[in-house]
């Protein structure tokens, strides 16, 4: 179950799945990135080590340059 939290920007949203995949991983990513903090220079990302929480998990849901763009947003 992805959590996202920003209590200074009053915002908290959770997404429940079945599974937590590599290919969920990305897209809670890329929602942080691109339509909940799009004018973010830097999002702040605190998460346990679960093995679906690596940059290779971006690379199997996404084009390379897609890829290689949403962890440079991402400071954790």
């Amino acid at each position: 179950m992805p959590s996202r939290f920003a209590p200074l920007e009053r915002f908290r949203h959770v997404k429940v799945t079945d599974r937590h995949t590599t290919l969920d991983y990305a897209q809670v990513l890329k929602a942080l990135s691109d339509t909940h903090f799009p004018d973010a220079k830097k999002i702040g990302l605190v998460q346990d080590n679960l093995n679906t929480h690596k940059p290779a998990s971006l690379y199997e849901a996404f084009p390379a340059a897609e890829a290689r763009r949403l962890p440079r947003c991402m400071d954790n």
